[in-house]
């Protein structure tokens, strides 16, 4: 059986790997968690936080505000690119705003709520195809469902806290692989077949046409095959690549990415300046 350089692959890692190998390489491989967020990621952990406590205590207000400013108030500067005009406040102000957006547009039925902020690591597999390393993904929200047929099926709520909507004209690479990851996780979890996963866009600043703040991308799981095949044929590539005798797997920094591009490249030359000059007569 095949041996891979890393245990388990989620969402997060494969787009890692697709976007800036050195970069997977130093966080899933050598395990360096030196990530430094942008203001909109600390709204959107704010906000995450923030829902998961108005679930928990079933519709405690007060309380997900509380924990909303508790994180964005003790995460340390070192750990913040704030960037030219990024600051506690506005963190602040946009958090709750995309809090009480979804408050007061979105009815929440505690009792059919199976978790929040659900950590998922499975075997997982499709059709009867065996997937030969676990995938691992958080699911925002899971709800039980009753389909028109009467069989019990599973609902997935993904929470995208956003300063734009995205373009719902095009097909959005990210929520297909984050998807199908989130339903094979769900599947091999609870033993059901999920119906459909919605990625729940909270758009945090206001509208000015005074529209809904809402938007819903909703991957329906029994019209979604064709995702389900590229996704597996995306994962068998990646899988191959990082199998532990690939002599010729090469984790190289991809210095044009907008965000880990300048850190990836920095760390880069650090290891290789002690390698020296390499041995280029093993081409020849």
């Amino acid at each position: 059986m095949t041996e891979f350089i890393v245990q388990h692959l989620s969402y997060s890692a494969v787009k890692q790997y697709c976007a800036n190998r050195y970069g997977f390489k130093r966080r899933y491989i050598d395990g360096l968690y030196d990530d430094v967020i942008r203001p909109a990621g600390l709204i959107g952990q704010a906000g995450h936080l923030a829902l998961q406590r108005y679930v928990e205590t079933k519709g405690d207000y007060a309380a997900a505000v509380n924990a909303l400013e508790i994180h964005i108030l003790s995460t340390p500067d070192a750990k913040i690119n704030w960037g030219k005009t990024g600051n506690r406040e506005k963190c602040l102000k946009y958090a709750r705003q995309g809090l009480d957006h979804y408050l007061n547009e979105v009815l929440i039925d505690f009792d059919k709520i199976l978790g929040v902020e659900l950590m998922m690591k499975q075997e997982c597999a499709y059709k009867g195809v065996r997937i030969p390393m676990p995938l691992k993904c958080y699911s925002d929200k899971v709800i039980l469902e009753i389909d028109d047929d009467g069989n019990k099926c599973l609902d997935i709520v993904d929470y995208k806290f956003k300063d734009k909507f995205s373009d719902m004209s095009l097909s959005n690479a990210a929520y297909t692989i984050q998807g199908m990851i989130n339903m094979l996780c769900c599947h091999a979890e609870f033993g059901v077949a999920p119906r459909k996963i919605t990625f729940r866009e909270i758009k945090v600043t206001m509208n000015r046409d005074g529209g809904s703040q809402i938007q819903d991308h909703t991957i329906y799981f029994n019209e979604s095959h064709q995702d389900m095949i590229v996704f597996l044929n995306l994962l068998h590539q990646v899988l191959g690549e990082l199998d532990e005798n690939n002599p010729r797997a090469a984790f190289l920094p991809n210095f044009w990415d907008f965000y880990d591009g300048q850190k990836a490249w920095d760390s880069f030359i650090e290891e290789m300046v002690d390698w020296g000059i390499p041995n280029f007569s093993e081409f020849y």
